[in-house]
C-alpha cells in the first residue's frame, strides 16, 4: 500500500484518509499530507519530530529500532498514487483552502525546500482558478524558479503574468523577481532600467532588498566590465549605479582619489538610492572622532615562532595604509612583543603612554587571553583574536579573527538556509577538529538542524571505507541482500547494488586540503556522490589546480573575497601589492587580508558601532559589528565544479520578499 514516510513513524494512506473524512475537513486532509512547512524547530538527536519526505525521492525509510518495517510497495506505484491524490485534492479545495496551500508552498520556499515546493505547485496546473489566484500561482512559480536558479524560465513566466490581477505588494515582488532574474542572466543594463521603476518611498522593504541585490551584484564584477557597461548605458540612473560600483572596484576606499570622486558623485546624484551604500564612508569622514586617530599602535610578535604570520598581518596593515589619503593617514608604531606574551600588558601600557589613539593587537588566543580580565580598555582596541567568552561586553574592545570556529558556524547557517535538515558529519580526531566540530554542531542544532550521526576519523589513515560504510549504512544494504538470498534460495542468482541510507540530505566534512581531497572521492565511491558536502575553506588554497581539485568536486564552502579574487575591489588591490609581499596560495595570504581589514576598521568601527546596520566592504568579507564589539564576517560561497570554484550567486543575495497571501483577494 502506498504510504508517506515520517521520521520516527510509518503512516499509511488509509489511516490519513479515514481520519480526515471522519473530521469532515478537506483542508485538514491536505494539511496532513503536505504539512511540511513547519521546519526549523529545535530538535534533539534522539527525539526527531515528524518530517515530510517527498514520495518521488524516497527509497528507504529511516531506521527506527522501535518501529517494525512494513513491506515496501514499488516506488513507481507509490509515487503515482500519492501525487495523483494531491492532484485530486487540489481540484477539490475551496478558494480559501487554496490560499492556505499557497502559504504552505511559500513556507517551503523560504525553508529552502525548492523541489518539494515546485512539485506541490505543479498540482495546481490545469486547476480552474479565478484571475487573482491564477496570478498568485504564476507568481509563486516564478519565485520558485528564481530561487532554484532557473532565471530564464522565471523570466518567461513573469512575462506572461498579468500585473493588474495582483495587489501592489505582489506587483512589487514581481518586479523584484524580474530584476533579479535579469541580473542572474547577466542582462545588467536591462535590470538597472527595470529597477528605476521602484519608488524608494513605496514598498520600502521590497525596494531596499532590491537595491541590495543590485549593489551586491555590481560589486562582484571587475572594473573592466563595469566600465564597458557604463559606456554603453544612456540613462543617468543606470550610469550612476555603474559609476559608483566602478569607483569602489578601482580605488581603495580610503584613498585621496576615492574621496574626491565620491564627493563628485554625490553632488551629481543627491537622491540616488545607491547613496545608502556610501553612508559608512560619509559618516566616518564627517564624524569628528575620525579626525582624532592620529597615532595607531600595532602589537605583533614579529620576532617569535610566529614571525611569518605576524609579518603578513603587518604588511597588509601597512599596505592599505599606504593606499589611503595622506591627509588622514595616522602615524603607525609597531610594538614587537616576540614570544614574551607575559609582557603584553607592559607593551600595551607603553603604547598608551606614547599617546596611541587606537591599538591593534595583540594577535592569537594566548596573547588575547592576557588582556581578557580587563572590563574596560583605556583606548579603542581591535584585538586580533577572541576572548574565551566572546559575547562578554568590554568597553573600548573589539574582537576580530579568522577563527575556523567562526567559519564552521557560517557553514552550519549556510546549510540550513539551503534547506538541509538531517545531516551526518566527519571530522578529524584531534583537539582542534573536536573544537571546530563542537562549534558547528552547536550552531546547527541551535538553528533546528538534526545531526543524525557523526564520526571522528584518524588523520594518519588514508582508507576510510569502514567509517563511510557505517555512516551510510551500506552494511545494512548488504544484510538485506543476505536475508533475501536466504529467503529465496541459496542457488538463486541475485543482482545486487548497495544503496546508501536515504534519511540524510547533506554531509559536513571537516579537514585540511590533503584530508578533504582524500576523503571526498571515497564518499563518492560509497554511493554518496549525490549528497551535498559542506566544508571549510581550508580545503582550497586559492591557487587553481584543476587536476588535483577534481577530487573536491561538488564541495560547497565559504571563503573571503581576497583569496578567491572575487569582486572588483579585491582584484584591483591585488594588482597594487608589491611582488615581494605576495603570498598567494598560502595561509599567510589570508593574514595579509586580515591586516588590510584591521586598518580599514580603525577609521570606521566607531560609526559601525553607533549604527549596526552599516557594513564595511572588507577583503575578508563584508564586516559588521555586534552589540558586544565582535566583528562578524559575511563570506562568499562557492561550489567546486570541474576543478574550479564557482560562485553561488544566490547564497549572498537577499531572498525574494514574502508574498502577502492572507490579504490576497479570493474572488
Amino acid at each position: 500500500m502506498p504510504r508517506y514516510i515520517f521520521a520516527g513513524a510509518v503512516v499509511q494512506w488509509a489511516a490519513i484518509i479515514r481520519a480526515a473524512l471522519f473530521l469532515g475537513c478537506t483542508a485538514a486532509l491536505l494539511s496532513g499530507i503536505i504539512g511540511i512547512a513547519y521546519v526549523g524547530v529545535a530538535h534533539s538527536e534522539t527525539n526527531a519530530p515528524p518530517s515530510w519526505v517527498n514520495p518521488d525521492r524516497f527509497t528507504d525509510p529511516p531506521l527506527v529500532a522501535a518501529e517494525p518495517r512494513l513491506p515496501a510497495a514499488p516506488s513507481s506505484t507509490r509515487a503515482t498514487l500519492s501525487w495523483d491524490f494531491l492532484d485530486h485534492m487540489a481540484r477539490a479545495l475551496t478558494p480559501d483552502q487554496r490560499i492556505r496551500a499557497f502559504e504552505t508552498i511559500e513556507s517551503l520556499l523560504h525553508a529552502g525546500q525548492f523541489a518539494s515546493a515546485s512539485k506541490l505547485l505543479e498540482r495546481f496546473e490545469g486547476v480552474t482558478l479565478d484571475h487573482p489566484q491564477s496570478a498568485v500561482r504564476q507568481l509563486l512559480e516564478a519565485k520558485t524558479l528564481y530561487m532554484s536558479g532557473e532565471y530564464k524560465k522565471a523570466l518567461r513566466v513573469l512575462h506572461l503574468l498579468s500585473n493588474r490581477d495582483l495587489p501592489p505588494h505582489h506587483q512589487a515582488t514581481a518586479l523584484w523577481l524580474e530584476t533579479g532574474s535579469l541580473l542572474g542572466v547577466q542582462q545588467i543594463s536591462e535590470a538597472l532600467k527595470l529597477a528605476r521603476n521602484f519608488a524608494p518611498n513605496t514598498q520600502q522593504f521590497v525596494s531596499a532588498s532590491l537595491y541590495e541585490m543590485v549593489w551586491n551584484t555590481l560589486r562582484s564584477m571587475p572594473a573592466s566590465e563595469l566600465d564597458q557597461l557604463r559606456v554603453a548605458v544612456t540613462d543617468p540612473y543606470s550610469a550612476a549605479w555603474l559609476t559608483l560600483a566602478n569607483l569602489f572596484a578601482s580605488d581603495p576606499i580610503s584613498s585621496q582619489n576615492f574621496n574626491r570622486q565620491l564627493a563628485s558623485w554625490q553632488l551629481r546624484n543627491p537622491d540616488h538610492p545607491a547613496n545608502r551604500y556610501v553612508l559608512l564612508h560619509i559618516a566616518s569622514q564627517a564624524n569628528p572622532a575620525h579626525r582624532r586617530i592620529r597615532q595607531v599602535a600595532l602589537l605583533l610578535p614579529i620576532t617569535s615562532s610566529f614571525t611569518e604570520a605576524a609579518q603578513a598581518i603587518r604588511d597588509g596593515f601597512l599596505f592599505l595604509s599606504g593606499q589611503s589619503d595622506p591627509s588622514t593617514r595616522p602615524l603607525i608604531r609597531i610594538y614587537d612583543f616576540g614570544d614574551q606574551t607575559d609582557l603584553i600588558r607592559a607593551y600595551y601600557d607603553a603604547a598608551v603612554r606614547d599617546q596611541a589613539d587606537f591599538i591593534v593587537g595583540p594577535v592569537g588566543l594566548a596573547a588575547v587571553k592576557v588582556l581578557a580580565s580587563w572590563n574596560e580598555f583605556p583606548v579603542p582596541t581591535l584585538l586580533l583574536g577572541n576572548f574565551d567568552h566572546p559575547d562578554a561586553v568590554r568597553s573600548n574592545a573589539y574582537q576580530f579573527s579568522l577563527s575556523p570556529e567562526d567559519d564552521a558556524t557560517a557553514v552550519a547557517e549556510r546549510a540550513f538556509n539551503d534547506g538541509h535538515r538531517r545531516v551526518v558529519a566527519l571530522y578529524p580526531d584531534t583537539l582542534q577538529g573536536r573544537r571546530i566540530f563542537a562549534a558547528w554542531r552547536h550552531k546547527w542544532q541551535e538553528h533546528g538542524g538534526i545531526l543524525i550521526q557523526s564520526h571522528a576519523y584518524d588523520t594518519s589513515v588514508s582508507d576510510h571505507s569502514q567509517i563511510l560504510r557505517a555512516l551510510f549504512h551500506l552494511d545494512h544494504s548488504g544484510a538485506r541482500r543476505k536475508a533475501l538470498q536466504k529467503t529465496l534460495d541459496s542457488t538463486a542468482q541475485l543482482k545486487f547494488l548497495a544503496r546508501r541510507r536515504q534519511d540524510i540530505d547533506a554531509l559536513f566534512l571537516l579537514g585540511d586540503n590533503y584530508q578533504t581531497r582524500l576523503i571526498k572521492p571515497q564518499i563518492d565511491f560509497h554511493h554518496a556522490h549525490d549528497l551535498v558536502v559542506y566544508s571549510l575553506n581550508s580545503n582550497y588554497t586559492g591557487t587553481p589546480d584543476p587536476v588535483k581539485d577534481l577530487d573536491l568536486e561538488g564541495i560547497v564552502f565559504g571563503d573571503m573575497p581576497w583569496v578567491l579574487k572575487h569582486g572588483g575591489s579585491s582584484q584591483a588591490l591585488r594588482h597594487r601589492v608589491p611582488q615581494q609581499q605576495l603570498r598567494n596560495g598560502t595561509v599567510l595570504d589570508r593574514l595579509f587580508a586580515l591586516g588590510m581589514d584591521a586598518y580599514g576598521l580603525i577609521h570606521n568601527i566607531g560609526e559601525m558601532q553607533r549604527n549596526p546596520d552599516l557594513t564595511y566592504p572588507g577583503m575578508t568579507g563584508d564586516l559588521s559589528i555586534t552589540a558586544t564589539g565582535r566583528i562578524r564576517r559575511r563570506l562568499e560561497w562557492f561550489r567546486m565544479h570541474r576543478g574550479k570554484p564557482v560562485h553561488l550567486r544566490l547564497a549572498t543575495l537577499p531572498t525574494p520578499p514574502r508574498l502577502d497571501l492572507k490579504s490576497n483577494p479570493s474572488d
